[in-house]
């Protein structure tokens, strides 16, 4: 049986609810979702909703860009980047995960070149 997967991509609109029933996915992944100019409230319930829909044992990947310090403003990026709305402190995505109930977790940095 394939795996049961809900991707939320930094160009999705974010949904009120996340289209799945209470411990029903394999996987969730934000990709882009904390770059988002997403309120906090909004930002909170999209992640407490992936610990919702999510098995126990199952898999939440986050992928974004983060800073060291606060970023200045709204980031000029090119290409696709460019959607970029926010870019929040590293540890920002970690306290919104905790705070939702997730554990286990971990960063795995990218170079520049990815």
């Amino acid at each position: 049986m394939p795996a049961a997967v809900w991707r939320h991509r930094l160009t999705d609109p974010v949904p009120d609810r996340i289209p799945h029933a209470d411990g029903t996915l394999d996987e969730v992944m934000l990709e882009g979702t904390f770059n988002a100019a997403l309120a906090p409230d909004q930002l909170a319930r999209v992640v407490a909703d992936a610990f919702r829909a999510l098995r126990p044992g199952g898999k939440l990947s986050v992928h974004g860009l983060v800073g060291d310090k606060p970023f200045p403003g709204e980031p000029r990026l090119p290409g696709m980047a460019a959607l970029v709305r926010r870019v929040p402190v590293e540890t920002e995505p970690l306290g919104a995960l905790l705070r939702a109930g997730f554990g286990g977790l971990f960063y795995e940095k990218l170079g520049d070149i990815h």
